[in-house]
């Protein structure tokens, strides 16, 4: 019985050792002193809630003080719930007791499609850790959509096509906004060919104020024809697809790479006469000069043979006698 006491009181001082063990091992002796979110600086308050906006990059400063010297500690921010891993981590890094320091980082919010409703709330975990220790702290965000907002969804397009070649790019626009997009225009355009093709889609509801056929209701989808001129040359080319109305716009970007006729390619190789720089071809100042020379020489000439007096001839009659 005597033995089982004293095996019972080692027991509970083994466990209230490794309690206190645990409780100063998961504290990290650094004090943060104030985190700001997109610009709002929130101190060490996890209580007020920062506005967000889907696909946003929002900026996360954290400020701390060390309360003891420390190497090789890591400063991480993350959000958890979506597909995509949402994080950011500084390198590793040592502190000095007393000093306070300041970490930037920044985060992109989860994308519109990752959100089920108009708005979500989000918690963003900031920690500081080494290989032993961690002080953990969170802050809400609440991600909403903007109020008007296009999404291109898609542009399926060639990716080689001809000059003088028609061509067909299939575009599907959303709505991805909380309101009505009245009058949406498409407009396609190569800007270096000087090529545009614009293409009217309607008005595009709302998701959470459609019908019964939100999917139908909220995107569109159009076929717009091109034609590459006859007269481009041969290279890569960008296609821009921007949806817009009065109240947003967005644009896609795609590479096309477009073969020129042989007439085209051909044009710029003519010589017309001028360099680059639009300086005077040495052939022709060559020539120039040789004309110079000979229209003086000439000249010279000229002078010479205007100014010559003719010889005068002597006549000898010998004398007449007259006797």
């Amino acid at each position: 019985m005597k033995a089982n006491k004293i095996l019972g009181s080692f027991v509970a001082i083994l466990v209230a050792l490794f309690a206190i063990n645990l409780a100063v091992a998961g504290t990290l002796n650094v004090n943060v002193q104030d985190t700001a979110l997109n610009d709002i600086e929130l101190g060490t308050s996890s209580t007020t809630v920062v506005a967000g906006y889907p696909s946003e990059t929002i900026p996360v400063v954290i400020k701390f003080l060390a309360k003891e010297d420390l190497k090789d500690l890591k400063l991480k921010v993350w959000i958890d719930g979506y597909k995509n891993d949402i994080s950011a981590t500084t390198a590793r890094f040592n502190v000095v007791n007393g000093s306070t320091y300041i970490k930037r980082l920044s985060l992109t919010l989860p994308n519109v499609n990752d959100m089920d409703d108009l708005d979500e709330k989000l918690t963003l975990y900031v920690r500081i850790a080494d290989k032993n220790d961690e002080v953990e702290t969170s802050y809400k965000i609440n991600m909403q959509r903007e109020s008007y907002s296009h999404e291109v969804l898609a542009v399926e397009a060639p990716s080689k096509a001809a000059a003088g070649e028609v061509i067909a790019l299939d575009v599907v626009l959303k709505n991805i906004g909380t309101y009505e997009l009245e009058d949406s225009f498409v407009t396609a355009t190569i800007p270096e060919l000087g090529v545009q093709r614009r293409v009217y889609f309607g008005d595009l509801a709302s998701r959470d104020n459609c019908s019964d056929n939100c999917d139908s209701e909220d995107a569109r989808e159009r076929r717009i024809f091109m034609v590459i001129p006859s007269d481009a040359k041969s290279g890569d080319y960008t296609l821009e697809v921007k949806a817009s109305n009065y109240d947003s716009s967005a644009t896609v970007r795609k590479v096309i790479s477009i073969t020129g006729s042989a007439a085209a390619n051909n044009s710029s190789t003519i010589d017309t006469g001028k360099d680059k720089d639009n300086k005077i071809p040495t052939s022709v100042i060559v020539l120039t000069v040789v004309l110079v020379i000979v229209f003086v020489v000439l000249l010279i000439v000229l002078i010479v043979l205007l100014t010559k007096k003719p010889s005068e001839k002597s006549e000898d009659f010998g004398e007449t006698s007259y006797y």
